[in-house]
């Protein structure tokens, strides 16, 4: 099947790939987009996830942060997501857990890196287990249009996504725990296009703060 839809494709590529697979496809709706993970899936990674972190996930307020993607361009800058953990961190009691996969540690500079980590904690490279258990013990999620922010989502956390030149329209996590910031298809994402303000404030109204 056809990998994506075309631009002017009015609906979720979910809708897209069920057209091309069944005569009379269901509707993404009808679909059961939930990710539910059972206690034997979670038990061990949470204890060792509590022991890389230093304090236990399940009675601890966190935020996840997922600064990549597949594309550099995609992506909101590194600094940018520093200086709001540092706001976060001031004003509230909330710890903030950088989730990085291969593709960040190679793209990322070392300044990059060791300035997410005096902003928060540093996981890198999880399997995709323990970044579910993780995130599922999280009160937020903040991505751009990436496989951790999907995977936030169909585990119904409070999830924030950042879009720039993907459209939302096609691409956006099938969760109504999502919130999509949308940049206008501005590509590259840079700090100008979307403000730490702007962030800060829908971080605040999704958990209450």
């Amino acid at each position: 099947i056809d990998r994506g839809p075309p631009s002017n494709y009015p609906h979720h590529v979910v809708d897209y790939w069920l057209r091309q697979l069944f005569e009379n496809p269901p509707s993404p709706q009808q679909c059961d987009s939930q990710l539910r993970l059972s206690n034997a899936d979670i038990t061990a990674d949470l204890q060792q996830l509590s022991c890389l972190l230093g304090w236990p996930l399940k009675r601890t307020h966190y935020i996840v942060f997922h600064p990549g993607a597949g594309s550099s361009q995609k992506t909101w800058p590194p600094s940018s997501f520093a200086q709001l953990a540092n706001r976060i961190s001031q004003e509230s009691d909330y710890r903030i857990v950088y989730l990085l996969g291969p593709a960040e540690s190679e793209r990322f500079s070392s300044e990059s890196i060791e300035l997410l980590n005096s902003t928060g904690q540093v996981l890198d490279e999880l399997d995709i287990c323990r970044a579910a258990v993780l995130i599922s013990h999280a009160r937020a999620f903040l991505g751009h249009d990436s496989g951790p922010t999907h995977l936030a989502g169909a585990l119904s956390i409070p999830t924030l996504v950042i879009f720039g030149p993907t459209n939302p329209k096609h691409w956006r996590p099938l969760s109504p725990s999502a919130q999509i910031i949308c940049t206008a298809n501005q590509s590259p994402l840079c700090a100008e296009s979307v403000s730490v303000d702007t962030i800060y404030n829908a971080l605040c109204d999704m958990l209450h703060l």
